[in-house]
């Protein structure tokens, strides 16, 4: 499976980002989220990876009609600079897939406005 995502986030921010995987790399057949049993999402350092921020189905994960959301709350992401980030999926319970996603994200920095 592969997915289409954002390569860029930004911290201290309020996102709504749609996960569109797919059930090969020719991206022409979209797996139906309604089916996840399981799903989570990661963002960790590239060198250690240590995770940073994670989500799951009902906590930061949401099926909403045939998309698949992640939504980020202001004090989820309050780092900046290049990390990677991963996205499994299962179908049945405890049976997660290889990562859809699996690649480089870079979060931006929010300067507070004053």
């Amino acid at each position: 499976m592969t997915c289409t995502t954002t390569e860029f986030m930004w911290e201290n921010s309020y996102q709504e980002i749609p996960l569109t995987v797919y059930t090969d790399d020719t991206r022409t057949v979209e797996v139906d989220p309604t089916t996840y049993v399981e799903a989570e999402y990661r963002i960790y350092t590239k060198d250690t990876c240590d995770v940073l921020f994670s989500a799951s189905l009902g906590a930061g994960l949401a099926v909403v009609g045939t998309d698949l959301i992640l939504t980020t709350q202001e004090t989820d992401i309050s780092f900046s600079g290049d990390f990677d980030h991963v996205l499994r999926t299962a179908l049945g319970a405890g049976e997660l897939a290889p990562p859809s996603i699996d690649g480089a994200l870079t979060i931006f920095e929010v300067c507070a406005v004053t």
